[in-house]
């Protein structure tokens, strides 16, 4: 396998995030709808991100982990946001859920690994509570059908975004200290290439889901009536 094909997927990865971000920022209405202003700063954190990580490394030639470590998190309070305004109920839950995970980010950080190591077992317990709401929201759609074909709902598409990224990022989480400890350069790099794979997924149907709802309204109106 060419190294030249994990980069190129990584860089992909990266930009992939300016096609739903280009898609909200289309309509100055998209940003004033509860849900997608905040997905607009999800994406935009993102970004900011990945060019932060970039810069260092390229002229500091500093570790970036720290960078990503407190991105998941900040990335998590984003989604907590979007899923208390998609539910008509189970708010306390969601800001339960919030709060446990960032006093777990914090013990986890001070007692078993350091903010400047790939903490995967934050990154594991973000995923299952991600997971968990996505299920509970497919169970408010079932529930309360608020489009007569869901394939053109946009919130349908953007939690199907968020559930199948982590499902797959739980497993890449989970194996991820035995990669960076026991595989070889090549399966490493492997490895990671199906994990930006993930990521163009995901921000291709932040894109579907942009862009169904801007195809039914004036604007791509996510919030509850």
């Amino acid at each position: 396998m060419t190294s030249n094909l994990p980069v190129f997927a990584a860089y992909t990865a990266s930009f992939s995030v300016l096609l739903p971000l280009l898609l909200l920022i289309k309509k100055k209405e998209n940003l004033k709808d509860e849900v997608l202003s905040v997905l607009a700063a999800f994406l935009s954190l993102s970004a900011l991100t990945d060019l932060a990580c970039y810069l260092v490394n390229k002229f500091l030639h500093q570790p970036t982990v720290i960078l990503s470590n407190i991105e998941f998190v900040l990335e998590c309070v984003l989604l907590s946001i979007v899923y208390a305004r998609l539910f008509d109920r189970h708010h306390k839950i969601v800001y339960s859920a919030l709060a446990f995970f960032v006093t777990f980010f914090l013990i986890n950080s001070l007692c078993w690994q350091d903010i400047n190591t790939y903490q995967s077992m934050t990154r594991i317990l973000g995923g299952l509570i991600f997971v968990a709401f996505s299920v509970l929201y497919y169970f408010q759609l079932m529930r309360d059908l608020p489009a007569n074909n869901l394939l053109h709902y946009g919130p349908y598409w953007l939690v199907l975004g968020v559930f199948s990224s982590f499902m797959l990022n739980v497993y890449f989480y989970t194996l991820s200290t035995y990669v960076l400890t026991e595989l070889d350069k090549e399966n490493r790099l492997l490895f990671w290439m199906l994990h930006s794979f993930n990521e163009i997924a995901r921000n291709t149907l932040f894109a579907i889901a942009v862009f169904q709802g801007n195809k039914r309204f004036d604007s791509a109106t996510f919030s509850r009536s």
